[in-house]
């Protein structure tokens, strides 16, 4: 639950008067755009109907923290890790989604709500890793947190056609293929990813 800036009710001082004192200071409450980082995401990519269907009977662990943490400190610490580009973009949703009327907003929201958990989860990555979440968590599962903010910003810097072509070669691969594969990816310097992916696309 987020808390206000101040307890609505005033604290009497003990023993007398009975005057009520100033409000005590709470924490403050998220930023909007913030707390909703999975649902902006999602809406700024166009608000996609589920496609978590295609991943279907893969057990790999995601990326994002697991679900019984925190929501706020969820949506704190993937915020945190977005770009300036991608936090633009979410901005520019929350504006969008905003100025709607309230029926289209609720509508939204339920259309969200309805998706699978883990999808939902994945668009805590930002809508441009979040739309392609269904393709790459199979692969993302297992990461070690030393691993964990360096590959987001390899996929980060990567366009949609990359992230697919990767994906496609990851779909292939053994469980220790994967491993193998963003070991790889990670040691690479940036110039030679595009190089890196043609490759690995035309022999694996």
């Amino acid at each position: 639950m987020v808390r206000s800036w101040w307890s609505r009710c005033p604290i009497r001082l003990p023993g007398g008067a009975g005057r009520p004192r100033s409000p005590a200071l709470d924490e403050p409450p998220l930023d909007p755009v913030v707390a909703a980082v999975d649902f902006l995401s999602w809406y700024a990519a166009g608000a996609p109907a589920s496609r978590m269907e295609r991943e279907a009977g893969d057990a790999a662990e995601p990326l994002v923290p697991p679900p019984e943490e925190d929501a706020g400190r969820l949506a704190e610490q993937a915020w945190a890790e977005l770009d300036a580009g991608d936090r633009a973009i979410l901005r520019e949703a929350f504006a969008r989604y905003s100025a709607l009327p309230v029926a289209e907003q609720e509508q939204l929201r339920r259309r969200f709500a309805t998706l699978d958990r883990m999808e939902r989860r994945g668009w805590l990555l930002g809508p441009a890793v979040g739309d392609d979440w269904p393709r790459l968590q199979p692969w993302l599962g297992y990461v070690p947190e030393a691993e964990r903010s360096r590959l987001l910003a390899i996929l980060r810097a990567m366009d949609a056609g990359q992230r697919r072509q990767l994906a496609e070669v990851l779909r292939r691969q053994s469980p220790v293929g994967r491993v193998e594969l963003r070991q790889e990816l990670l040691a690479l310097p940036a110039a030679r990813r595009a190089d890196w992916l043609d490759e690995v696309a035309a022999v694996r």
